[in-house]
């Protein structure tokens, strides 16, 4: 390429069609959480009634608990591996948030299957150790959320999935990076917890008043 040479870059269409009050969102081959964040342009830019296109499950989930979120009605149709959501504002929806943080406002963001790096059979035993204590507090945290390294514990560590499980009859929200989950190979081994996107996730760990990082 010389200097001065044009570059054609391919830009992502929003489109609506004209006569029609529908928004139409292409989000096929984007990662978590570019569709939830795609759609989410459209519900601030007002749009009421958006189809968004997707090429995952996982992606159709992530959209309908933001519908929800957002107070909008939410419907899903695939076709040859493609979806189609629809979203449609509802004047009459009692908008769900993730929590009500006030009384029990702090998050734990998770990235590591141990405590510390000085020697792996200590730092497994103090991470099974923190979780256990976690379920005797009077004030559990509002929000568990895993990434990285730390998504292989609600899958593979019976012990801290017992205490999550714990957790969550408490009132605890347990939210995974799906991404991380299938880097490794281990989504069919989650046990407990919602398999969540960058964005959900950072919405609820920021929401709490406070934040520990495990």
């Amino acid at each position: 390429m010389k200097p001065g040479d044009r570059v054609f870059v391919p830009v992502r269409i929003f489109l609506k069609l004209e006569g029609s009050p529908m928004y139409k969102v292409d989000a096929r081959g984007e990662a978590c959480p570019k569709p939830v964040l795609m759609t989410k342009a459209a519900v601030q830019n007002g749009e009421e009634e958006i189809q968004t296109l997707v090429d995952n499950p996982t992606a159709v989930q992530n959209l309908s608990r933001f519908a929800a979120s957002v107070g909008y009605t939410h419907e899903s149709q695939e076709d040859n591996g493609v979806y189609t959501v629809t979203l449609k504002k509802d004047p009459n929806a009692d908008v769900q948030k993730a929590e009500a943080y006030e009384d029990r406002s702090w998050s734990i963001f998770c990235t590591e299957n141990r405590i510390g790096s000085a020697d792996n059979e200590l730092g497994r035993n103090l991470i099974n150790m923190y979780f256990y204590t976690l379920t005797q507090m009077d004030t559990p945290p509002s929000v568990i959320a895993f990434m990285n390294e730390g998504v292989t514990l609600p899958c593979e560590n019976e012990q801290i999935v017992e205490s999550l499980k714990t957790l969550m009859e408490k009132g605890t929200r347990v939210i995974v990076c799906g991404t991380c989950l299938n880097f490794f190979g281990i989504t069919d081994k989650l046990q407990c917890g919602t398999v969540s996107n960058m964005y959900e996730i950072l919405e609820a760990v920021t929401a709490c008043g406070k934040m520990m990082r495990v």
